[in-house]
């Protein structure tokens, strides 16, 4: 890169003068770059909130701020300005001095706002009783809708709960919860009494979550006890149970729904939040917040753990909350209105980040479901006239490599922006969302991190955006590149941040003197923040990044440290050292993926059994983003003199760059090898040398059709060689891996294939089985059926057939003319179609009676000894493991079963012979029932007992108990009732 193309650092002083030059307009005299791919239109830019605080501070300062570049400059040379006018244009409510603004200069050690006194909750919940505040969708289609009045009342209550279990200012309070409404309110009910609030994803594994949990000491554990399909490994339940048993701080357990934990000792008490909301009492007068510290400690996060155990970093409510709505309202211009859905789990901190858009007056729309599909999001943003969309580039990928079109599939006219984040955007994404999503909307990359929980770089409302490259930085954070002391001409450097900015963490949590704080971020460049990453300044002044500094892995967005890897890899005995790195691959879903570098115990090969061992225990232990996309045995890993494995220099060698520190190693020979080692290489395409498929889909050649999906396994897995009676679930594969494995073996049978049938067929030889009935089979399978159970079958099988034909090409013709038939099976008649597949199995095939709308998990059982006499109503639900008997095998005598319309009869139960039960009725999880349950009653224990009676469900015994505890609170209170659950299908 030239001197013209290179922003170049001088001194700190001087950064922000040289940064405008490439601001102002948008434009610089130097270079002609990218092109650009969305600007926006004089009356957006007169219109949004970032013109209109500009005008606030020019109106107050008497200063020029005629243009963005002017507006940055401003916020970072007089950063304490910026923010003072900042808190007061925002109007949070709040008490207390607004002077001093800033105690010291130092990035390090600076206090924001030491005499101002706020709740986060209050700031987030403030607005009208009546305004929609939150939608929580669930996978399977249903709704909970919440107004804010509503939401005020269930944090309102759980707080008071909270309170009464002993939570005070300062403890600390723990969550294991999926993306739903109910982790909402505990977040919010925690920060209210001023505890500090942590949480994980339920995929993660026990050992993994208590590295996390237990130097907090929690006294309240939330966890999510139920069961979902799309579950993996151990049951989430077991895994809270775990967790639980490493916490003995705990003075509580709280279900978040009503599941149950497994059955035996324990010494904390479990309660469920539905009886906390309801036990709560109000006083009548409506909420009144208790206001903290602006520096109170909020949320608790985890770094990724690349050099030890994560540590707990520490982010106060304050800087949070007014460097989120900074974001939020100025770089996003999210305002009443607006509707954000972001792709996220509850172990990210883009979970936290979209909870504070509250305080700018939108309204979350949350997913707790899987990955189905390319459409699985935008359906999302098109049934809720989503207008803020957040997502991250795997996700792109993963719709571009599918030939997926949304603004062909749906009516995405309500959307106005998105937003990609968690890896590198590539140009070539911004051209996919730019013909395929909306041409007339930008695609923002914003990009930050969970050590100042918010963005270093982001989108503007204001600015032109260029193809590949960020907007601009953060306004009031002196964001730099500083090249290497070695090559200060480098147009790449470290991300630093040179002044002091709120959002600053606190510190670690159990870090006296701030040592290990201060090693992490403060010790490589003295006086600047240290952040990780690889940036440089474009011509125009945008961004591009170039990945990490350090050796953290960003694997499909996902953050990993590999000291947690090397804890689990340590306890596999046959491993002697092994080594994790990231290899840039642009074919794959976020653009790189992860190899683990091992060397063996003498003597020992890596065979399929060892590297299946290896991959399970890191989905177990760790997660399956822990995962490794390739395992290659090398004879040795590079050592520096010190005696340390060097990561950096094992990275280089994988990516076929020059190693920099060559000089440093011991042993510099071993790196030919790993550069040449086979897995390093870009999985093959998919074999082109297969003829087309017969008709009807019969393939007759047993071993070839084998070869074939073993080929279409391991290049969509990456994983080789992979047996033909290998569990493929078993190999750590996440939702999105196995989404793209069903539709290649689509596309290569020719004919769709049920989700259902896919999971149950777990390796290649089951697969095999499955396409070589062809698709006649199935259309056998309903001769026998009358007009009643065919028309649901055959109607959902044309309208996706037409889905296909419609949304996307007719077909792809790849390099051997094979016609390919592009899958876009929507995520409801795709989950409607699995569950009527299955209804039809029982009926057909077992004569069983189950009527339309029943849900029967593909791991319950169902008696088949006397099928005939299991009767099941219209739109219930049998979760897994449960088993319905209909035969007493002890005294030889057949007892028919009848369960009722829409009933839940929860995971692990049982329904013994000649029981009765009512429609509108749950049976609690593991639960045994002997005795006629009659309608509206909800049963458990073993033997079951009737705990409630007269109750109302909808399909599948939803309830919503939430919404249902609570309308007696907001009459009380004085907030609005909840929006009615809708249930869809």
């Amino acid at each position: 890169m030239t001197d013209a193309n290179v922003v170049q650092l001088t001194q700190p002083g001087a950064f922000a003068d040289q940064l405008t030059e490439v601001l102002r307009n948008g434009r610089s005299s130097g270079g002609t770059g990218e092109e650009v791919v969305y600007r926006p239109d004089d009356g957006a830019v007169a219109h949004s909130q970032l013109t209109a605080f500009r005008q606030w501070c020019e109106a107050r300062t008497g200063l020029n701020l005629s243009d963005h570049a002017a507006m940055d400059r401003f916020s970072v040379k007089e950063f304490r300005s910026f923010w003072r006018l900042f808190l007061e244009w925002c109007d949070l409510p709040r008490e207390g001095a607004v002077e001093p603004v800033c105690v010291g200069d130092a990035c390090e050690t600076a206090r924001f706002f030491p005499d101002l006194r706020l709740n986060y909750t209050e700031c987030l919940l403030a607005g009208s009783p009546d305004q929609p505040v939150m939608t929580a969708c669930h996978g399977g289609g249903s709704r909970e809708r919440f107004t804010r009045g509503a939401l005020r009342v269930a944090v309102v209550g759980l707080a008071s709960s909270l309170q009464r279990l002993g939570v005070r200012r300062g403890d600390h309070v723990a969550a294991i919860a999926r993306n739903n409404a109910e982790v909402v309110i505990a977040a919010l009910a925690t920060a209210a009494v001023g505890a500090t609030f942590a949480s994980c994803a339920p995929d993660m594994g026990v050992p993994a979550i208590l590295a996390r949990f237990a130097p907090l000491d929690p006294v309240v554990l939330f966890g999510c006890l139920g069961a979902k399909p799309w579950d993996s490994g151990a049951p989430v339940a077991e895994r809270v149970a775990g967790a639980a048993a490493g916490l003995p701080s705990l003075a509580a357990i709280v279900a978040l729904d009503n599941g149950s934990l497994p059955a035996g000792e324990r010494t904390v008490p479990l309660h469920r939040l539905a009886d906390l909301l309801c036990d709560a009492v109000g006083d009548g007068e409506g909420p009144r917040w208790l206001r903290h510290p602006f520096n109170q400690p909020l949320f608790t996060m985890f770094s990724s753990g690349t050099t030890g155990p994560p540590k707990c970093i520490q982010h106060g409510a304050g800087g949070t909350l007014l460097e989120h709505v900074k974001e939020h309202r100025l770089h996003c211009d999210l305002a009443p209105g607006d509707k954000l859905l972001f792709q996220t789990s509850c172990g990210w901190m883009m979970w936290n980040w979209q909870l504070s858009a509250l305080a700018s007056g939108a309204e979350l729309v949350l997913y707790d479901g899987p990955l189905e599909g390319p459409d699985t999001f935008w359906r999302i943003v098109a049934e809720e006239r989503v207008t803020v969309f957040g997502t991250n580039p795997g996700y792109l990928h993963f719709c571009e490599q599918r030939r997926f079109s949304p603004g062909r599939a749906f009516d995405l006219s309500a959307l106005r922006a998105v937003l990609s984040t968690g890896s590198i955007l590539y140009p070539r994404q911004y051209d996919w969302v730019r013909d395929e999503v909306n041409g007339a909307m930008p695609l923002q990359s914003i990009s930050g991190g969970t050590d100042i929980i918010g963005c270093f770089v982001l989108g503007n409302p204001n600015l032109p955006i260029h193809r590949g490259e960020i907007q601009c930085r953060s306004l009031g954070l002196d964001v730099r590149s500083l090249p290497p002391p070695d090559d200060p001409e480098a147009g790449i450097g470290e991300l630093v941040c040179a002044n002091p900015f709120p959002s600053r963490p606190l510190g670690f949590h159990g870090d006296a003197g701030s040592t290990r704080f201060h090693a992490a971020y403060f010790a490589q460049n003295p006086g600047f923040w240290t952040h990780g990453d690889l940036i440089e300044v474009t011509p125009r002044g945008g961004w591009r990044l170039h990945g990490r500094s350090d050796g953290v892995l960003n694997v499909r967005g996902i953050r990993i440290g590999t000291a947690e890897i090397y804890r689990i890899l340590d306890n596999i005995e046959e491993i002697r050292e092994a080594i994790a790195v990231e290899q840039q691959a642009e074919e794959e879903a976020g653009g790189s993926r992860m190899i683990l570098l091992i060397v063996l115990r003498e003597g020992l090969v890596l065979d399929d059994m060892l590297a299946k061992h290896i991959r399970s225990e890191l989905a177990r232990c760790g997660s399956p983003a822990f995962v490794p996309a390739g395992i290659a045995q090398v004879a040795a890993l590079p050592v520096t003199f010190s005696g340390k494995r060097s990561e950096a220099a094992a990275r280089d060698a994988v990516n076929g760059r020059p190693v920099r520190n060559r000089d440093a190693l011991q042993n510099p020979e071993c790196l030919k090898s790993i550069a040449k080692h086979p897995v390093l290489r870009a999985p093959p395409a998919i074999r082109a040398a297969r003829g087309a498929t017969p008709a009807g889909g019969v393939i007759r050649d047993g071993d070839r059709l084998r070869r074939e999906l073993q080929a279409i396994c391991e290049h969509v897995l990456g994983v080789s060689p992979i047996g033909w009676s290998e569990n493929l679930l078993g190999l750590g594969a996440d939702s999105l891996a196995l989404v793209n494995l069903l539709l290649e073996i689509e596309g290569y049978a020719g004919r769709p294939m049920s989700l259902s049938a896919f999971l149950s067929a777990q390796s290649v030889e089951a697969l095999a089985t499955v396409l070589s009935t062809g698709a006649g089979a199935m259309a056998a399978q309903q001769a026998g059926s009358g007009p009643d159970d065919q028309e649901p079958f055959c109607r959902f099988l044309e309208e996706a057939r037409a889905e296909r034909a419609t949304i996307a090409t007719a077909s792809i013709v790849r390099s051997d003319n094979m016609p390919i038939p592009m899958i876009s099976l929507v995520r409801s008649k795709l989950a409607l179609l699995n569950y009527e597949l299955r209804r039809l199995y029982f009926v057909l095939l077992w004569k069983m009676d189950i009527k339309k709308g029943t849900r029967i998990s593909l791991s319950a059982k169902l008696d088949k000894v006397n099928p005939s006499g299991v009767h099941i109503g219209r739109n219930t639900a049998v979760a897994f493991r449960s088993a319905i008997l209909a035969h007493d095998f002890v005294n030889g005598r057949y007892k028919d079963v009848f369960i009722g319309d829409n009933c839940l009869i929860g995971a692990g139960s049982l329904i013994m012979p000649g029981v009765q039960i009512g429609n509108n009725c749950i049976v609690s999880p593991n639960s045994v029932v002997l005795q006629n349950v009659p309608a509206g009653s909800i049963v458990m224990g073993n033997p079951a007992k009737i705990v409630l009676k007269n109750i109302v469900t909808g399909p599948w015994g939803t309830r919503g108990p939430i919404q249902e505890r609570t309308r007696e609170k907001s009459a009380a209170i004085g907030g609005a009732e909840c929006i009615e659950l809708k249930f869809e299908p």
